[in-house]
C-alpha cells in the first residue's frame, strides 16, 4: 500500500492480510507498524492507495 500523510510523507507498507482478521473483515486491510512510527498530532488525513 502507498500511504500519503497530510504533511507529504509517503510510506509504502506490505499488507498483512491473513488468517481470521482477513476472513472476518473482507473490506478492511491490515497494516502493521511499530508504535514509534505511528504519526503524532498534526496529521489531519492520509490517502491510501493499493499498489502492486
Amino acid at each position: 500500500m502507498k500511504i500519503t500523510l497530510s504533511n507529504g510523507t509517503v510510506w509504502y507498507r506490505t499488507v498483512n492480510d491473513t488468517g481470521s482478521f482477513a476472513y472476518s473483515n473482507p473490506n478492511q486491510l491490515d497494516v502493521a507498524m511499530p508504535s514509534s512510527q505511528i504519526p503524532s498530532a498534526g496529521i489531519l488525513y492520509a490517502s491510501v492507495q493499493v499498489i502492486g
